[in-house]
């Protein structure tokens, strides 16, 4: 599994890193697989793979929380579904996590989904990313193309019980 990741084969690496966890259950405290398991959460076409390695290590819940809260939607979305599966889901801020999607998300369907998600969670941890994802378009013609005025409504609803 080692050589594997280190050649850069993502699929061969987490199925031998997997096989090696069944057959060995103490390689889920080894370092450099743990390592090379968390580098793997950016891989969103081995999405499934890569959360049921992340939810099998020792010792890493940590490390999963602080990936919960990146910019980069796929390692985001990896951990997320890794401490889920951990029974870890009470340590995630989901607030944050949804946030970041509609500041920093690439499709607006993306976007949308995660602001009424904020909504219907009525998650004050997620205010700074909605002014986040409203000072980027200031100026712009047009504003927010894709929030319009839902992501106003979004932050005045929000501020009014901080």
């Amino acid at each position: 599994g080692d050589i594997s990741c280190a050649r850069g084969e993502s699929v061969r690496c987490t199925e031998l890193y997997l096989k090696a966890i069944d057959r060995e259950p103490r390689f889920a405290s080894n370092t450099r697989l743990r390592n090379n398991a968390l580098a793997l959460l950016d891989r969103a076409e081995l999405q499934s793979q890569v959360r049921h390695l992340a939810s099998r290590l020792e010792d890493v819940d940590e490390a999963l929380v602080e990936q919960t809260r990146t910019e980069h939607y796929w390692r985001r979305w990896n951990a997320v579904h890794a401490l889920e599966a951990r029974g870890g889901a009470d340590k995630i801020d989901y607030g944050v996590v949804y946030g970041l999607d509609v500041a920093h998300a690439g499709s607006c369907s993306t976007r949308r989904a995660s602001l009424a998600k904020i909504l219907q969670l009525h998650t004050a941890s997620s205010l700074p990313y909605l002014e986040q994802a409203r000072d980027k378009t200031r100026g712009v013609l047009f504003g927010d193309w894709c929030l319009g005025s839902d992501l106003d409504r979004a932050i005045r609803a929000l501020s009014q019980n901080t």
